[in-house]
């Protein structure tokens, strides 16, 4: 490689694996129903999965631009292991507060619970 550490490409791997996996897979969504036979057709009266699936290509551009200033912040400040750990769990639990507002407190004794219980 020239020289260059293969830890210095996850960011643009990262980057071109978002985009194909939005151009491949989340573009063919939408014409997918016109594209398969008749009993094969999705059943697009659900609510929750109508949303879900209109706003994929938001939450991947989002989550994109998390991961594209998780991994910059790591590589100027250097942090490693629980330096990390601590900034994913900062950026993701305000990420959080921003998104569900008050219903994060029962997001947070939701996720709790489950992992009590799994342990």
């Amino acid at each position: 490689m020239g020289g260059v550490h293969w830890k210095r490409l996850e960011l643009g791997a990262l980057v071109l694996y978002a985009l194909g996996f939005y151009f491949v897979v989340i573009r063919r969504l939408k014409s997918w129903r016109l594209d398969l036979p008749a009993r094969y057709l999705q059943d697009l009266s659900d609510s929750q999965w109508r949303n879900f699936r209109g706003n994929l290509p938001i939450l991947t551009v989002v989550m994109a631009a998390f991961l594209i200033l998780v991994t910059s912040l790591r590589y100027c400040c250097g942090f490693k292991g629980r330096g990390t750990a601590l900034l994913w769990l900062i950026l993701s639990l305000t990420y959080l507060v921003y998104l569900h507002g008050a219903c994060f407190l029962l997001d947070i004794s939701i996720a709790l619970a489950s992992f009590g219980a799994s342990t």
